[in-house]
């Protein structure tokens, strides 16, 4: 009699018990992945995101170091800045070219969609706006700097050319 007790009293699992278990434990995995792939992707956006805006960053840190002590200044349009003699900055299949003494120097590239310089004239000297956008998928990142140029305010001199315009030539001492 006690060995009947005995087998009556044995415990485990149903078959039913165990398939609950596994459809739990394949939902709670099915979200933790969902959850891993949504992170990731926002983390490779990111960094696409900030490469952009490092790419636009950078260019207008050189541009800025470039054209900050110019002695002469002239916006052009892209193709006359292709030819130049001298010194020039224009972009170009969105790749930032720089040219110094009538030969490509440097090529910075990028994810740049456009490049455009601005005078704007004030009461005694005119400063430069330099605007570039760098853009990864549909999203675009602008980069403005506001540049003053010491050596054309001491010269007497000002921005030459176009007010507007997608280049532009330059020379220093």
């Amino acid at each position: 009699m006690d060995t009947l007790r005995k087998q009556n009293n044995i415990k485990g699992f149903t078959l039913v018990e165990l398939l609950v278990v596994i459809v739990i434990m394949g939902i709670a995995i099915t979200a933790i992945f969902s959850f891993f792939l949504s992170s990731n992707n926002f983390f490779i956006m990111g960094n696409n995101q900030r490469d952009s805006q490092n790419d636009a960053r950078l260019a207008a840190d050189v541009i800025m170091s470039e054209v900050r002590y110019a002695t002469n200044a002239k916006i052009v349009s892209s193709s006359e800045a292709a030819i130049a003699t001298g010194n020039a900055i224009y972009l170009e299949n969105n790749k930032l070219n720089i040219v110094k003494e009538g030969t490509l120097k440097q090529t910075i590239s990028g994810h740049f969609n456009s490049l455009n310089f601005n005078k704007n004239s004030n009461d005694s000297n005119d400063t430069l706006t330099i605007n570039i956008v760098s853009s990864y998928g549909n999203r675009s990142y602008p980069v403005t700097v506001v540049l003053k140029l010491p050596n054309l305010i001491l010269l007497s001199t000002s921005i030459s050319g176009v007010t507007s315009g997608v280049a532009i030539k330059y020379s220093t001492l």
